[in-house]
């Protein structure tokens, strides 16, 4: 028990609850804490008068009005309208500002020789991209090269080729059936509306919501659908339907009309297909896994073979485009 004197008046049979400086004392008919004492009871709604114990007494609320409510939220942009104009916004919304003053002659060679490449693999899958979502061909071209160049200015990852993908085919062609090219375009250019939109203001976060698994079923039943729509041409065979179970009846039911020669061009260019991706993993550095130096004709040789394995696509593009007119020229239908 600890006597305790506060304001003049003697307290005793007192005890502590709130430690040393706490202010609260329990007594035997309650619980007094000088602090309250020492407030003023005549406080005013527009001033804050403070105890002892810095207790405050918050004023009332009083309710905006329309005009009030207009000016804070016109505030509050301007605000974040300054914070969004700065420099390292700029900086970060168009990156071809911070590498462009750093580019040299050394980088713009290796870029030639990497668009060259990347190029002859692109343009023939944006071609099949084109057939996949029943276009004509042409705009799979444009798909390949135009997203290509407004990326240089707003593209963020150097490494990753920039056109058409399978699922994005196969999603327009599930919007577009039987509308014409020119529906495809408007929805290309709502869809990349979109896309600036949400990476101006970065919801880029929203991709967090979905989930490794749902993501992976997607992508195979994607790799499902295109396998099923480029059977009947590897056969030579007609099909009906849209629906992956009425494709795979049509394709059995019409599986003794299989055209022999378009069968046999397809398991060539399947088993070319191969053969070269096994030779893109040819090294083709100067030096081998021990460090030693490479002959000349050897590092020339295996850059050869690197390249002829890269351009595969496009090389057996260009060989079935010869096949097809040559037989164009002879008066004979060539093979689907």
């Amino acid at each position: 028990m600890v006597p305790s004197v506060f304001s003049g008046d003697a307290r005793t049979n007192m005890e502590d609850i709130q430690g040393e400086g706490g202010g609260g004392f329990s007594k035997s008919n309650g619980y007094d804490n000088p602090a309250f004492r020492a407030s003023s009871h005549n406080v005013s709604h527009r001033n804050v008068r403070k105890g002892f114990d810095d207790f405050e007494e918050i004023p009332e609320h009083v309710p905006h009005t329309a005009i009030q409510s207009i000016h804070d939220l016109l505030d509050s942009s301007k605000i974040k309208i300054k914070k969004f104009c700065t420099r390292k916004t700029l900086y970060k919304r168009l990156p071809i500002l911070t590498w462009l003053p750093q580019y040299s002659t050394q980088d713009a060679i290796g870029d030639l020789v990497a668009g060259i490449t990347v190029g002859l693999t692109v343009i023939p899958q944006s071609l099949a991209y084109a057939s996949i979502a029943h276009l004509p061909l042409q705009y799979g071209l444009y798909t390949s090269f135009l997203g290509c160049l407004i990326y240089i200015f707003l593209g963020t990852c150097k490494d990753v080729p920039f056109g058409p993908t399978a699922i994005a085919s196969i999603m327009t062609y599930e919007v577009t059936v039987g509308r014409g090219p020119e529906n495809a375009i408007i929805l290309c250019f709502i869809t990349g509306f979109i896309q600036f939109l949400m990476g101006v203001f970065g919801f880029g976060f929203i991709i967090d919501f979905v989930s490794g698994p749902v993501a992976s079923g997607f992508t195979s039943a994607v790799a499902l659908i295109i396998l099923t729509s480029q059977v009947k041409n590897l056969l030579g065979i007609p099909t009906t339907g849209t629906v992956f179970t009425h494709q795979w009846s049509s394709i059995v039911d019409n599986l003794h009309h299989t055209n022999h020669w378009d069968a046999i061009l397809g398991l060539i260019c399947i088993i070319f297909l191969l053969l070269l991706r096994i030779g893109s993993r040819i090294p083709i550095s100067t030096k081998d896994d021990q460090g030693n130096h490479r002959g000349k004709f050897r590092i020339w040789r295996n850059r050869i073979f690197w390249f002829i394995a890269t351009s595969r696509s496009a090389l057996l593009v260009i060989v079935c485009g010869f096949i097809g007119y040559e037989f164009f020229q002879r008066g004979e239908e060539p093979s689907v």
